[in-house]
């Protein structure tokens, strides 16, 4: 939710594919860091509030980019992206949790990073 005003003049200086760009990187790189962190509160700074910074960037863009090409049938474009976010998350949940095991949490952060 704090992202938002950044984000907005981020599409509004480099446009929208670019803003989403930007926070993906900003949250994979903070997501490497994170997996460095020795106490809970630089993993709270950099796993908590600087991944879900870039993602805020990327979610944020994302509905911009959606508002640009559909026009006509946003809501149905935007129901489809929610559809497919969280289709992506239960997808992806076996692969995390079989990454665990072997690697623990931060190799699993390190591989989800490639």
């Amino acid at each position: 939710v704090f992202a938002g005003p950044i984000v907005a003049v981020f599409i509004n200086s480099f446009g929208s594919r670019t803003t989403c760009i930007i926070g993906s990187v900003i949250a994979t790189a903070t997501m490497f860091v994170s997996t460095f962190s020795t106490s809970f509160t630089s993993l709270l700074v950099t796993y908590g509030l600087l991944v879900g910074f870039g993602l805020g960037f990327v979610f944020l863009s994302a509905f911009t980019i959606l508002g640009e090409y559909f026009r006509e049938r946003i809501p149905f474009a935007i129901g489809m992206c929610l559809c497919l976010f969280g289709a992506a998350v239960f997808l992806s949940a076996p692969f995390i949790c079989s990454l665990l095991g072997p690697f623990g949490w931060w190799g699993c952060n390190r591989v989800m990073t490639l």
